[in-house]
């Protein structure tokens, strides 16, 4: 969980909120 990860997390994130 880096900040470097912020695209990525972001798409993990609509993934999962999906």
């Amino acid at each position: 969980m880096s900040t470097t990860t912020v695209p990525f997390d972001q798409k993990l994130l609509t993934t999962l909120q999906r």
